[in-house]
């Protein structure tokens, strides 16, 4: 367990840079807050950063908050175009929630499960809730699922990806994801709350808001969209 019930930690809790088919499991990764103005802050509760066949499971990351820098994210897998992709990682059984900034710089959002510069990876059977009223923040949203920049061949499935968080004007949506083309989607549960601004999905610049309208593009063809019923504690 990193974080009690009542601590607020500051920094990062679980970081892997570089290692090969390491394990995190089991975690609690709780109440971490960055209240820092300075420089440009990742808040992150697990990362494995450039890793080779790292695993990820059966953790639960929740209150996890920043008021600066441009990422608030539960899960990350990450990596460079000079320090290295990250390949064949996998993220399954892990509950994630309560991931929160209030930063307005230019590049903030919010994620879930987020991953860039990534070969292969696996998400599986995770729980991501998204929540909360924050209207004019984070100019790059939030979303459940976070594909940014140089990730091939991802598949997703069996996963609850829930969303229901207000950024107007900004974007909150169940996945976003810069080319679809490399993405493989089956089995899943995305929910969102609609307005005019949210999307279940979004591809680059064009937004999907119904299920169906995204199933036209050949993926989620055996997802649902159904308001998950939580029983505490987590996201059971």
């Amino acid at each position: 367990k990193i974080g009690s019930e009542a601590d607020s930690l500051l920094g990062w809790a679980i970081q892997l840079e570089r290692c090969q088919n390491t394990i995190v499991e089991n975690n609690i990764v709780q109440n971490l807050k960055v209240t820092t103005t300075s420089g440009e802050i990742h808040q992150l509760g697990i990362n494995s950063y450039a890793g080779f066949g790292d695993i990820i499971r059966n953790n639960i990351v929740h209150n996890i908050k920043a008021n600066s820098g441009y990422t608030s994210t539960g899960i990350l897998l990450s990596g460079g175009s000079t320090g290295g992709y990250g390949s064949n990682n996998q993220v399954y059984n892990n509950m994630v929630y309560d991931i929160q900034s209030t930063s307005t710089a230019g590049d903030s959002r919010v994620a879930g499960i987020q991953m860039w510069y990534q070969n292969n990876p696996k998400i599986y059977y995770n729980t991501v809730y998204l929540s909360g009223n924050v209207n004019g923040i984070n100019p790059y949203g939030s979303a459940a699922l976070y594909i940014w920049g140089s990730c091939t061949n991802v598949e997703a499935k069996n996963n609850i990806l829930v969303n229901t968080r207000s950024n107007i004007p900004f974007l909150a949506c169940c996945i976003n994801v810069e080319h679809a083309a490399l993405l493989t989607l089956h089995y899943n549960d995305l929910y969102y709350e609609p307005n005019t601004y949210n999307c279940l999905v979004r591809v680059g610049m064009t937004k999907y808001n119904t299920l169906a309208s995204w199933q036209v593009t050949g993926k989620d063809l055996n997802s649902l969209t159904e308001m998950p019923f939580f029983s505490s504690p987590d996201l059971h």
